[in-house]
């Protein structure tokens, strides 16, 4: 069954993923093998959570940015096609 949830080699953005229900999910996905972008606003909150994320195996970097904005979310969209295609 898990196999056929493998995400390995694939990358998510997950806004919202500092805390609560997002954290849950971006923890859910990168145990399935993805590279999780963890996003919010809060820097320390977003640096916690991947540091959490790491500390349990799983891949994660971070991505501070306000998703309401639209210039700062057209520069973070950018800037990860541009790293990660």
């Amino acid at each position: 069954m898990e196999s056929m949830f493998d995400l390995t080699g694939r990358v998510a953005l997950v806004t919202g993923s500092a805390q609560g229900l997002g954290f849950e999910m971006a923890k859910g996905l990168t145990r399935a093998g993805a590279h999780v972008l963890v996003n919010g606003r809060n820097k320390d909150h977003v640096a916690n959570a991947v540091s959490v994320i790491k500390s349990l195996g799983g891949s994660a970097q971070e991505l501070v940015f306000d998703v309401s904005v639209d210039s700062a979310r057209a520069t973070a969209l950018s800037a990860i096609a541009s790293e990660h295609n």
